[in-house]
């Protein structure tokens, strides 16, 4: 236990990720439906948005292309336009980083249709 005082004990971080409690998971995940959207998320299009959220859920361009009815070349080429809109200085692994710390607000999205 971690004390912030000596009368006070606060419990862990993973005392209550992995708590049995249901109404403790519960607040948990309402807490995760949330989250604000991470920065330049408002430059994004809707297919942009698409293209994040599926990189979070771990699937590669290919993949991404065939949900979204496009090529993998079209996907990376979407994912370059990504890293400059958000200023990520064309970095693949500066996109990776961007989605790994914002994976709980992509994964919590719904697909949203893409217009042209």
């Amino acid at each position: 236990m971690l004390y912030a005082s000596t009368s006070q004990q606060i419990a862990p971080p993973h005392d209550i990720v992995t708590s049995d409690n249901p109404e403790t998971l519960r607040l948990l995940l309402e807490a995760a439906l949330k989250l604000p959207p991470p920065p330049g998320w408002d430059l994004l299009n809707a297919y942009q948005r698409d293209i994040l959220r599926l990189t979070a859920d771990g699937l590669t361009n290919a993949q991404i292309g065939d949900q979204l009815c496009k090529s993998a070349k079209s996907i990376r080429n979407q994912k370059t336009v990504i890293i400059k809109t958000l200023g990520l200085t064309n970095d693949w692994h500066r996109l990776s980083r961007y989605v790994s710390l914002h994976l709980p607000f992509l994964l919590q999205l719904r697909p949203e249709p893409f217009q042209k």
